[in-house]
């Protein structure tokens, strides 16, 4: 009967009194597993939202991004084509110039005898 009374004032006294004590022993020992869980669950919820959502997410975010980036593919198409082409373009024109003062050496050679 005197516990049933008291228990109403008992509780929130201890927990006033251990709260402190608690957080301050717990706390450090559990904030790892927290955050572990805490992103585990962050990850199954991503997993299963992308699985579910992409296939119908994708190509309403196609048909929404094909006219901003139709601008640019003309560009880009070219750049990489330049990227591609430039290293061979930038040897051959050096076989050139050396060709090209070979010949002139040659020729300054052959005029002089």
């Amino acid at each position: 009967m005197l516990w049933t009374l008291l228990q109403p004032v008992l509780w929130p006294m201890l927990w006033t009194l251990l709260r402190p004590l608690l957080q301050s022993v717990l706390r450090p020992l559990l904030r790892p597993l927290l955050w572990t869980l805490w992103a585990m669950l962050w990850a199954m919820l991503w997993a299963m939202l992308r699985s579910l959502l992409w296939p119908l997410l994708w190509p309403m975010l196609w048909t929404l991004l094909q006219p901003l980036l139709r601008p640019l593919l003309r560009p880009l198409l070219w750049t990489l084509l330049w990227a591609m082409l430039w290293p061979l373009w930038s040897m051959w024109s050096k076989v050139q110039v050396r060709r090209w003062q070979r010949h002139k050496c040659h020729h300054k050679f052959v005029n002089a005898r």
